[in-house]
């Protein structure tokens, strides 16, 4: 039987943002575990130039027709919306890709949105409000400390010190910087302090618990209790090497089981499936969810893939678990070797 075909796509800007560079370098690496896994494998770079002409764009990705198409792509510096328009097309072709769908990324990558369907399903988020227009905006009764950053970004893009504001009085010159910088809208939240956790998923509901990783902020004096964008990505800043977030911390086994449960509700009230990460905070013994992040980092030494490391997965077995999870269609077959 032939080798199944797997084709990578990535974006390259030239302005890049730091997580997009990490994805980047990420492509070689995961070439070579599909490879060893048994699979054919070519990798393509996708530009701004190619969704400006659809037809183009086809002929780019489907021209040689592959098995299934691994998403590496997250939409452009400026327009992340690329993302969701990449998978609708991949969609509309009928063929498998890993990660989740357009409609999953659609709710999560508008904050906005997310927190709605989230908070209609019964989960408990942060209070907040959106805002597209500076000076127009109504706290009604949300107490600070605030936490403010953009709507439709991911990765923790627009993330930085001056986003948590602990003064009302101080509130409307941030959110008038943060709508320069992201004018389609923001939301301003109630912080929610305490410890938090990052919770793995795979597959689809009730989801495979890859792990379960803590960040305590209290151990950090030094910095904000939150990460910034800096600290998720930028390998030269102290918060990057020292913000940890620990795999070994034992996690009772009653919490353990109602982080998975709260996770797995989120990612089915959102659409999740293939692999994903949802972020959550505890709060005088509640939790809420903070995020959801579909298709996370996966290159080598990214949080997702140590929880798998910690799991018993190598590298290859992840990365090869990953097409198998692939989304099908009717009558299709998973991507197994």
């Amino acid at each position: 039987m032939a080798a199944k075909k797997i084709l990578i796509v990535f974006t390259r800007d030239e302005e890049i943002k730091k997580n997009i560079k990490d994805t980047v370098l990420a492509v070689d690496e995961i070439k070579k575990a599909l490879v060893a896994g048994g699979f054919e494998v070519e990798a393509r770079c996708l530009t701004e130039e190619d969704f400006k002409d659809v037809g183009r764009l086809k002929r780019k990705i489907f021209v040689k027709r592959p098995d299934c198409i691994f998403n590496l792509f997250e939409g452009f510096v400026d327009d992340s919306s690329k993302e969701i328009e990449l998978v609708r097309i991949i969609e509309s072709e009928g063929l498998p890709y890993t990660g989740n769908g357009s409609m999953a990324l659609e709710n999560c990558l508008d904050k906005a949105a997310c927190k709605k369907i989230l908070k209609e399903a019964g989960v408990s988020v942060p209070r907040g409000i959106f805002i597209n227009k500076s000076g127009d905006f109504n706290l009604g009764d949300l107490a600070p400390p605030f936490f403010v950053k953009p709507c439709f970004e991911d990765a923790s893009y627009g993330i930085d010190e001056q986003c948590l504001v602990y003064e009302e009085k101080e509130l409307a010159s941030v959110i008038e910087r943060a709508l320069e910088m992201f004018p389609r809208g923001i939301v301003v939240e109630e912080f929610i302090g305490g410890k938090e956790y990052h919770v793995g998923l795979l597959g689809e509901y009730p989801y495979e618990l890859l792990g379960i990783s803590t960040t305590d902020y209290s151990l950090y004096k030094d910095f904000k209790p939150f990460l910034t964008y800096k600290a998720k990505w930028d390998r030269n800043t102290p918060e990057y090497r020292r913000i940890m977030p620990s795999l070994i911390e034992p996690i009772e086994g009653q919490i353990e089981n109602k982080l998975h449960e709260t996770a797995s509700f989120c990612a089915k009230a959102l659409g999740c499936k293939g692999y994903l990460r949802v972020d959550i905070r505890e709060k005088r013994g509640g939790f809420f969810v903070l995020d959801v992040n579909p298709n996370p980092d996966i290159s080598v030494e990214s949080g997702f893939i140590k929880q798998a490391y910690q799991k018993g997965y190598d590298y290859q077995k992840i990365i090869v678990k990953i097409v198998q999870l692939a989304n099908i269609g009717p009558g299709e077959t998973k991507c197994n070797r």
